[in-house]
């Protein structure tokens, strides 16, 4: 029994020569040619019935119409064949030309039959499907009036406001005063045919102008400012940018925070001794650290010649200096001035504002007068601590002295002998007796026997009441020392006033 050895080779040239074959699909049922038994060295002659198919293989094709070749006149159609768009069943599966033809073409829908498809509207098929054309170059399919073909409108008053030619451009032969390609009216109209740089499509900028006529001014413009994201509200911005015409929300147009979480770190804020860069030129606390003075009294102030520098003091350092004497705590700046001649405010004074005032007294009787004064501490030899003396050549006159009739204004009120004087009467008779009608009035003699006692004499220490003011040996009375041990030296805790030396009192008062 022989198989069927022409099929076999068809099949073999057909692998091996591709036949311009991307696969080729079996069929879903093949009927296989039957099995020829030869019984003789001879080809059967006997010719093909008339009706049905036959074992023969008239085309050389390998398949016999038995075996599926629906036209074993051609080589060229078998059921292994490819279908190609020529009008002809060439893989035998019953179909002509269908959508597994290998050489179809693109067909475009012409809605407005002007020759010209849409190219977003396309099939694929061996023939144009009906409405369909090849050329899908068509940018308005709903208008025969644009295609390439077309000539754009030219004259104002034929203005249609569509891309007549379809080259991107509506109505651009239309009158255009600014030369920019673009006229004033149409789908795509120039919205300021006074400017060049003003049309649809054109290159958006900064300046507040709708350059490309969108009815909207400065998007994506070709030149933005940069902005600095400023998050933490200072006007200052981080290293974190968007480009825009108009700050963004958040934006700002000073960069330079170099710390955009915190509002008080900004380029030029002050600097805080805290440990950190406030004013972002990169040093820390640069300027702003403390002086702290070393305190050795414990005052609270220190030595100006004992400093150190820091955010916050160190053992034994205070935050005030200007001790001038750092051993003693009761001198310091704060201090109060004592009149001891010592500066304890240090302030560069000695005593000032605590010394009093005292003035001279020549006559030693307390007051002295203003024309001579001095400030010390203390009370100085010779001086008095109350002023206003009228006479400091008298020790009987003085503010507040009781007045005397001695001719002087003794109590320095203005008036002298007021309220002292004796009223006379004349004794014309010189009987003793005068007239109340004839009066005078003078100081009276209190020792008329003693020229040298009258109400005008200087008290001398005598034990007498020179000067007739009732007061004995005032102001001219000597001071003695008293000397227990009698060595001549006296002690000055125990001291009299006398004329002379009394009987254990000494002069000399060197002994302590």
């Amino acid at each position: 029994m022989l198989c069927n050895v022409k099929k076999i080779q068809a099949l073999c040239l057909v692998a091996v020569l591709g036949l311009g074959m991307a696969c080729v699909d079996e069929p879903e049922e093949r009927q296989e040619p039957p099995v020829v038994v030869e019984t003789s060295t001879q080809e059967p002659t006997t010719p093909n019935p008339p009706n049905g198919p036959t074992q023969n293989d008239n085309d050389g094709d390998g398949i016999t119409e038995s075996g599926g070749d629906c036209n074993d006149r051609d080589p060229e159609i078998n059921v292994f064949a490819l279908e190609v768009c020529d009008g002809v069943d060439n893989n035998c599966d019953g179909n002509v030309d269908d959508d597994t033809a290998q050489n179809q073409s693109v067909w475009y829908l012409d809605a407005d039959e002007d020759g010209f498809g849409d190219p977003e509207t396309s099939v694929v098929a061996c023939a144009a499907p009906d409405g369909y054309v090849q050329d899908g170059t068509d940018c308005n399919d709903a208008s025969a009036a644009a295609n390439p073909d077309q000539t754009e409108q030219s004259s104002a008053s034929l203005v249609d406001g569509i891309d007549n030619d379809c080259d991107g451009i509506i109505d651009d032969g239309t009158f255009d005063s600014d030369g920019d390609g673009f006229a004033p009216t149409g789908m795509y109209s120039d919205c300021n045919d006074e400017d060049p740089l003003v049309h649809p499509g054109a290159a958006e900028r900064c300046n507040g102008e709708d350059e490309d006529c969108d009815g909207e001014a400065d998007e994506d413009a070709i030149d933005p400012a940069t902005w600095y994201q400023d998050a933490d509200r200072d006007s200052y911005g981080s290293n974190i940018t968007a480009a825009a015409c108009s700050a963004p929300s958040g934006y700002v147009a000073v960069s330079g925070d170099c710390d955009d979480s915190k509002s008080n770190i900004y380029p030029g804020a002050k600097e805080i001794c805290n440990g950190l860069d406030e004013d972002c030129n990169g040093q820390i606390d640069d300027g702003a650290k403390n002086t702290y003075y070393l305190d050795g009294d414990k005052d609270g102030y220190g030595s100006n010649s004992s400093t150190v520098q820091g955010c916050t003091t160190s053992f034994g350092y205070v935050a005030a200096g200007g001790d001038c004497d750092d051993n003693n705590a009761t001198i310091h700046p704060s201090a109060s001035e004592v009149c001891n001649a010592v500066d304890e405010d240090c302030d560069g004074e000695l005593d000032e504002d605590v010394e009093s005032l005292f003035y001279l007294d020549t006559d030693g009787d307390g007051y002295g007068v203003s024309s001579g004064t001095i400030y010390a501490c203390t009370v100085p030899t010779g001086y008095a601590s109350k002023g206003g003396d009228c006479d400091d050549t008298e020790e009987t006159v003085y503010p507040g002295a009781p007045e005397l009739c001695d001719g002087l204004d003794n109590g320095c009120d203005g008036s002298v002998d007021e309220g002292v004087k004796t009223t006379f009467y004349r004794d014309a008779d010189g009987d003793g007796y005068g007239n109340v009608s004839s009066t005078t009035s003078a100081c009276s003699d209190c020792n008329d026997s003693s020229a040298s006692v009258k109400p005008s004499a200087s008290e001398t220490c005598n034990g007498v009441d020179d000067n007739c003011n009732g007061t004995t040996d005032e102001g001219v009375k000597n001071t003695y020392y008293a000397d227990a041990d009698s060595d001549g030296y006296g002690n000055v805790s125990n001291t009299t006033s006398a004329c002379s030396v009394p009987s254990g009192y000494v002069v000399d008062k060197t002994l302590q």
